[in-house]
């Protein structure tokens, strides 16, 4: 069965690439190659998927899926992403060649540099004093929570008297709070 996978993805790598080539267009955050690795997750899912009992065609199934990918991640990147402008000289130099631009830019998951790790709850009470009572209890129980009871977007949202989507945006409006403050 592992062969016959394997086999399915390797007969459809040209249409990833044909549907890529189609499918990018100038300008986009993404280029050709990162969102023809979208393309290729898409045609694993697809390969996992496929039933041959079902009566359609793996190249059918693969298509729907690779579009799907590509486009999903073009999307989002263009709807969510902001691009910067940087110039070629403003890069740093690698001994190992060319770096990617994504190496170059500061991470925002990274605490602090200032604060020691005994000091991060510290830096934690700072943060959440910068947001509003909602937000505070938004991030304590949908994120902070342990896994066992960490609450849903929809539990959360009964709690508060609003949508699931209102109680999610409360809790990205929060999360770029405290990044924002954290880069600062």
């Amino acid at each position: 069965m592992i062969h016959d996978r394997n086999a399915l993805i390797e007969s459809c790598i040209p249409l990833v690439w044909q549907l890529t080539r189609k499918l990018h267009r100038h300008g986009d955050y993404y280029t050709a190659e990162e969102l023809a690795s979208h393309g290729f997750v898409g045609l694993v899912r697809a390969a996992d998927r496929f039933e041959p009992e079902r009566g359609l065609k793996f190249i059918t199934m693969a298509y729907r899926y690779v579009i799907h990918d590509i486009i999903r991640a073009r999307d989002h990147a263009s709807g969510k992403m902001r691009r910067r402008q940087v110039n070629e000289s403003d890069l740093p130099a690698s001994e190992y060649g060319p770096m990617l631009l994504s190496e170059t830019l500061p991470d925002e998951d990274s605490v602090a540099p200032d604060y020691e790790p005994d000091d991060r709850l510290a830096l934690v009470g700072d943060l959440l004093a910068r947001l509003n009572a909602r937000e505070r209890l938004v991030i304590r129980e949908c994120v902070m929570a342990d896994d066992r009871h960490k609450a849903t977007l929809g539990s959360m949202g009964a709690k508060l008297g609003v949508t699931k989507e209102r109680v999610r945006q409360i809790r990205e409006k929060a999360i770029h709070t405290m990044r924002k403050a954290v880069a600062s």
